[in-house]
């Protein structure tokens, strides 16, 4: 069977059990070298091609062993054109990346489905537990895999196709959303109940700025709702840091 073949074979049992259709699999070994495997392997060779951003932006400067990103739809333009060029050209939607941080090397673990099915960001922030359980069953698996074909699959370019940031390298603080410290204080108090106009009142700031900023985090987090928003503070998934 070849390695491609293999893969597939591995993320099979995990799409087969969950909405999931896709996994974008990146183990990063430093600025320059790194092992790339993805269900679409077409997508990874356009990204590579085309200069596009092999994983989305970071939002801290460190990041904890393990770290959830739900990827944002906005950001710079780069980064818009690798979610819309994802969608259009690949069916790729909603990744939800999961990093790995190991003794020699990053991991990185991107999902996604293959339809605009905005419903499916709710079931990520609800299923911290089987993704536990489905990380728990791939990197034995994925790990094999690498070791019988390290070789084959080890890829080396010039580090300026490979942005990996140094967030990647040293990382220690805890999991954190790509918010704001003010969009930050906002979320928390929504979640602990106050309206829009109290938030305002205890932060010092207008109704209409508050507003503003959760209007932001909904872009950001891919949320239509209030309530939507309080699931994030209230899911163990993510914690927040300043």
């Amino acid at each position: 069977m070849d390695i491609q073949s293999a893969f597939e074979k591995i993320c099979r049992p995990v799409f087969n059990n969950t909405p999931l259709t896709g996994l974008y699999y990146l183990r990063i070994l430093n600025k320059a070298e790194y092992i790339a495997l993805c269900t679409i392997p077409e997508w990874v060779e356009y990204k590579i091609e085309n200069h596009l951003t092999i994983f989305a932006p970071l939002p801290n400067k460190n990041l904890p062993k393990q770290y959830y990103h739900l990827v944002p739809q906005i950001g710079d333009e780069l980064h818009c054109k690798t979610i819309e060029d994802g969608k259009k050209l690949f069916q790729i939607f909603y990744p939800l990346d999961i990093f790995l941080q190991n003794k020699n090397y990053q991991e990185l673990f991107s999902f996604a489905i293959d339809t605009d099915t905005p419903d499916v960001i709710h079931w990520y922030f609800n299923n911290q537990p089987l993704f536990t359980k489905i990380l728990d069953y791939l990197q034995p698996e994925i790990n094999k895999l690498v070791s019988n074909n390290y070789h084959k699959i080890l890829k080396s370019d010039d580090p300026s196709k490979l942005p990996v940031p140094d967030q990647l390298i040293d990382s220690n603080t805890e999991n954190s959303l790509p918010l704001s410290k003010r969009e930050l204080d906002c979320l928390e108090l929504l979640a602990k109940g106050y309206s829009s106009k109290k938030i305002a009142q205890n932060l010092n700031i207008s109704f209409r700025t508050v507003e503003k900023h959760l209007e932001n985090i909904k872009i950001k987090l891919n949320c239509n709702t209030k309530d939507q928003l309080i699931q994030i503070v209230e899911n163990k998934i993510f914690t927040f840091s300043n």
